[in-house]
């Protein structure tokens, strides 16, 4: 059964396509080690330059595993420091898929 990871993200004014940028070269890296992008969002009203990212993850354990292959990447200490530089609040929650009853 697998778990998401929901990732809400904060990005700074005018650092939207440097974030972007960053996250491109993260997927293959995630994708590596059974982690799926579901869906990615950009807010439209709300807080501006909120970006929600729904991550497919084989189990609770994958988070761990996705998180140790982007910093064994040789790119992790300028994704770092994209990440660093453009993410002014990041949230992150695990959920279990919910299926509703038909009604």
């Amino acid at each position: 059964m697998s778990v998401y990871l929901i990732a809400t993200i904060e990005v700074k004014a005018g650092a939207m396509p440097r974030f972007m940028s960053a996250i491109a070269e993260m997927i293959p890296i995630l994708e590596g080690v059974g982690w799926k992008l579901a869906s990615a969002y950009s807010l439209r009203t709300g807080q501006l330059g909120t970006v929600i990212d729904i991550w497919e993850m084989p189990d609770f354990n994958a988070m761990n595993v996705g998180m140790g292959a982007v910093a064994m990447s040789p790119r992790f200490p300028e994704i770092q420091l994209i990440l660093q530089e453009t993410i002014a609040r990041e949230t992150l929650v695990l959920a279990d898929k919910l299926e509703y009853p038909a009604a």
